[in-house]
């Protein structure tokens, strides 16, 4: 009984420690907020925290998109075209404020995704670079 409840536990330990990285729903964070313009990083890897190569100036983006919210926000669909989605910037600017952004429902070996703009009146722009290593995601 010992060993059931303690195999339960560890297995329970694992699962909570890989949830915030889900393969379905990279993170988004808030690295910079300057007037009415606030900057995200979307974390599709754990490497894109730590390393500069994954995020370079002067790196060729996978693809930018710009736009505009509309009233009622804006799904940003993501298509690497058969290329892996690496790490990414995303720009908002003007809206009330409170605008945020929700990246999910990465599939197809993280070649697609979409990225939901909530707020109304936002201009977004959303710079992909391409993964700087490939991995085998069955999603």
């Amino acid at each position: 009984m010992f060993k059931i409840l303690t195999i339960q536990l560890t297995l329970l330990a694992i699962v909570a420690a890989h949830r915030p990285t889900s393969v379905y729903t990279p993170s988004v964070w808030e690295f910079a907020k300057i007037g009415n313009k606030r900057h995200f990083y979307l974390n599709t890897y754990g490497y894109c925290n730590y390393t500069i190569k994954a995020m370079d100036d002067n790196k060729k983006f996978l693809f930018e998109k710009t736009g505009n919210s509309g009233s009622n926000g804006a799904d940003v669909h993501l298509d690497g075209k058969k290329k892996h989605l690496g790490c990414g910037k995303i720009t908002l600017t003007g809206g009330d404020g409170k605008n945020f952004i929700v990246c999910a429902n990465f599939r197809n070996n993280w070649t697609e995704g979409i990225c939901r703009i909530n707020g109304g009146n936002v201009q977004y722009t959303v710079q992909i670079y391409e993964n700087i290593h490939v991995y085998n995601r069955k999603v």
